[in-house]
């Protein structure tokens, strides 16, 4: 099963049904104080594997007003735990400013390998919740629905917006990576290159001494080896074993595993509060490159970090922040495998690590290069990364792992250069200072009318003037909303999709 089947089938089956008719009809009771239980759907599942069958997955509803809504009901994707989810949710957040309702839905369903599932009881759970509907009152909930999401659940809520016009009204996509489905996966395309070299660009910005030491960390690990002084290499980067003298396999497997720390630094420098959220757009290169987020994790807070502390600072200000919510939970760094040692939580089967929706989304989705760099940057020339990429996705999900054709995506969720063109009321979201966002985030031409026109808009989360970071993402949320709330105002589409 491709992952463009997968959620195409996901967008069928909860875009006009579930959407549209249970969580529209029925909020359950609670205050911002009590946290709505979460409760069980039976989902269908189109495979083809016949071991699977269905499986459970489940949602949790919170409104914001006491008695009449003002706002909508504010619907996001998410493949975690939505009980647990949504109190710091962005559904939440958007809900409470416009004075609605917040609901999660958990999307599963990754891959025919994920036969655990099956262990839920579906229709146990499926009928209770029915019983619980069945026994409530009437009561008043919002007219109005958008689907909000960030990183890849915000390239849902574009694509439910697009796919079902007339049951959403609205959608707020926050580094949403629709554009970026356009770049190829090739070694000899230069689309390859792109985010690194705006990394490259970024950190030149931030400190050029900074950006030329870091250019010469690498050259130091080359040298370093190719000298024989590698005791002194492992002391430094906290290595499980000592290198060989020598030898080019270890020189650019190093050089990959320290360019991560400033890869990622990049990447999760926008929100280092959200740092460890898994819908960022960070985390699908993280479990591309790594297949598990924790992985990252652990290199981050044990590769160095406190060895070239004073470096990253020179580097940015703002990767003293991260440094302070990373904590070393590791010994050293088992290099040759890339995977950290003296930790028991990465003692567990590889195949339990690697079954992770987001790994299956990057093998799968998100065909954006990310690894490759060109040789007259800040990092080592890599020109092969993607192709090997590839080959460990197939290893991983046993060839199931097929990445998805741009024009199906397109196609399918509506998603194109062409049908964006004609959207209408969809907030993509950018922040400028993370560079992925900046280069795969959509872009939809100006103009038209309020209610007949999508709009890109961007902020700078990590150097907005005079704003410290949290003061700078709060602009950023009233804005969102704000434009959402305009939105509120404009006529119900048909089922045909435009007014």
């Amino acid at each position: 099963m491709s992952l463009a089947r997968g959620l195409y089938a996901f967008l069928c089956w909860f875009g006009p049904g579930i959407f549209g008719g249970l969580l529209a009809q029925f909020l359950p009771e609670g205050g911002k104080d009590k946290p709505p239980p979460p409760f069980n759907l039976l989902i269908p599942v189109h495979s083809g594997d016949r071991t699977l069958g269905s499986f459970s997955a489940r949602h949790a509803i919170q409104k914001y007003y006491d008695e009449n809504p003002r706002g909508p009901l504010v619907i996001q994707i998410t493949m975690n735990n939505p009980h647990r989810e949504l109190p710091n949710s962005l559904a939440a957040d958007i809900a409470q400013r416009m004075n609605g309702a917040a609901a999660l839905i958990e999307h599963r369903g990754f891959g025919e390998t994920w036969t655990h599932w099956l262990n839920y009881k579906g229709k146990q759970a499926a009928q209770n919740l029915h019983e619980r509907i069945g026994n409530r009152t009437a009561r008043v909930f919002p007219e109005k629905m958008i689907v909000v999401g960030k990183g890849y659940s915000g390239f849902l809520a574009a694509a439910l917006r697009q796919r079902f016009p007339h049951r959403f009204d609205a959608a707020l996509a926050i580094e949403a990576p629709t554009r970026g489905l356009s770049f190829s996966w090739s070694h000899a395309d230069p689309d390859q290159y792109l985010y690194k070299d705006a990394i490259s660009r970024l950190f030149k910005r931030r400190s050029e001494f900074g950006a030329k030491n870091i250019r010469k960390s690498f050259d130091l690990i080359e040298d370093r080896i190719k000298q024989g002084d590698t005791k002194d290499l492992q002391k430094g980067l906290f290595l499980c074993t000592e290198p060989t003298a020598r030898n080019n396999t270890a020189i650019s497997t190093l050089q990959d595993l320290y360019s991560e720390i400033f890869v990622n630094a990049a990447a999760v420098g926008s929100e280092s509060a959200n740092y460890l959220s898994p819908d960022t757009i960070d985390s699908l290169i993280a479990q591309a490159t790594k297949q598990e987020i924790t992985t990252r994790q652990e290199l981050l807070s044990e590769l160095g970090l406190k060895h070239l502390r004073h470096l990253q600072r020179k580097v940015s200000g703002d990767l003293s922040q991260l440094l302070e919510i990373v904590k070393s939970k590791g010994k050293c760094i088992d290099w040759e495998k890339h995977i950290s040692r003296g930790n028991e939580k990465h003692a567990t089967v590889m195949t339990e690590n690697h079954y992770r929706p987001l790994a299956y989304i990057a093998c799968t989705y998100f065909s954006l290069c990310v690894l490759n760099s060109r040789g007259d940057g800040l990092f080592p020339s890599r020109t092969n990364a993607c192709a090997k990429l590839r080959l460990s996705c197939r290893d991983t999900f046993e060839g199931k792992a097929v990445a998805t054709p741009q024009a199906e995506i397109w196609k399918q969720y509506k998603l194109s250069p062409q049908d964006l063109s004609n959207s209408s009321r969809i907030f993509f979201s950018v922040d400028t200072s993370d560079p992925m966002t900046a280069l795969v985030a959509a872009d939809p031409p100006s103009g038209g009318g309020l209610c007949s026109s999508s709009v890109r808009r961007e902020f700078n989360i990590a150097s907005h003037q005079g704003f410290t970071r949290e003061q700078a993402l709060r602009a950023s949320r009233a804005a969102q909303a704000q434009k959402l709330m305009e939105w509120m105002g404009c006529p119900q589409e048909n089922a045909t999709g435009r007014l």
